[in-house]
């Protein structure tokens, strides 16, 4: 339990920005989805438009549903890859980026009507904060995707680094395991008779030889 808790925190060290980055978008999101589901379960079409007219007019109640599925999954995601550089499985991290990318155009499309609405000199200090605050949110959220981008690539690394170092010494080991002595050979059979000898081992010559004595 120590362990994992010290190497949570090591993670957090290792990647501070992209966890600063997770702390700012949740900050942002949930008020979002919370704002979003009131207005979907607590209106319907005309009361949005009553309650909202100058905001009715930059976003229908009909696209608050699929708004509202972008944001549950961007926060789902987040949570996703914050358990996955944890874990260092960095394709787990894909998800989390596309989602960002489909919010990044969902902002952009917003902010057509947005235009549209000031142009209009339909000044309401509401959609106008609105309008600044997408504006700036934009911007963060490039700088936000290329910090995703570097993560993942680090994320990729760092998983190449540990598969080779976990290879290396299964190598040396095949290579250092000393090569097992061969069995003695056996000798063949034909080999073993023609070692022995059938001739007498004593040396006879004409000095040592003694002629018998006459009966």
């Amino acid at each position: 339990m120590v362990d994992n808790g010290a190497k949570f925190t090591t993670t957090i060290k290792n990647y501070s920005l992209f966890f600063s980055v997770m702390v700012v978008e949740t900050l942002v999101i949930v008020p979002c989805i919370v704002f979003t589901t009131i207005n979907l379960v607590a209106f319907d079409a005309d009361t949005y438009k009553e309650y909202h007219p100058d905001f009715s007019e930059i976003i229908k109640f009909q696209f608050l549903t699929p708004i509202l599925a972008v944001q549950v999954l961007w926060i789902l995601t987040n949570v996703l890859s914050t358990l996955t550089t944890h874990m260092t499985i960095p394709y787990l991290f894909i998800p989390n980026i596309v989602i960002v990318m489909i919010s990044f155009v969902v902002c952009l499309v917003i902010i057509g009507p947005s235009v549209e609405f000031v142009l209009q000199s339909k000044i309401a200090w509401t959609v106008t904060a609105f309008f600044v605050g997408l504006i700036i949110f934009v911007i963060a959220l490039l700088a936000f995707i290329t910090i995703r981008i570097a993560t993942f690539r680090k994320l990729v690394k760092k998983k190449k680094t540990v598969q080779g170092t976990a290879e290396k010494p299964t190598a040396i080991q095949a290579e250092a395991q000393p090569i097992p002595p061969a069995p003695p050979s056996i000798p063949e059979i034909d080999e073993v008779s023609t070692s022995f000898s059938r001739r007498s081992t004593m040396s006879i010559n004409d000095d040592r030889y003694e002629i018998p004595p006459k009966m």
